[in-house]
């Protein structure tokens, strides 16, 4: 694994674990934590397609794909709204090395 990899594995542990605290202390997960696990998912995605280990079409598949999933993860009642929102930004910052 590369230091990018490790770095992208880093940020989302930092941005999970401050949504699981804020989570027990509240019992709310603020838009912070997701907007920052999508802001590093989206810059990753770029890194990728510009590293060329994925290209635009999976990252576009990806992003509706886990959307469309956490969507309906909320829609059916098996998760809350943070939840599927924290599974739909963390799952977009995970580059597949696959083209």
């Amino acid at each position: 694994m590369s230091i990018y990899e490790y770095f992208l594995i880093f940020l989302g542990l930092i941005f999970c674990c401050y949504a699981s605290w804020t989570d027990l202390k509240t019992q709310k997960i603020r838009n912070f934590c997701s907007l920052g696990r999508l802001y590093g998912g989206t810059l990753s995605q770029l890194m990728a397609w510009y590293l060329g280990t994925t290209t635009p079409l999976y990252i576009l598949a990806l992003f509706f794909g886990s959307g469309l999933i956490a969507f309906a993860f909320y829609w059916f009642g098996i998760f809350s709204p943070g939840d599927s929102n924290a599974i739909s930004s963390e799952t977009s910052s995970n580059p597949s090395k696959d083209v």
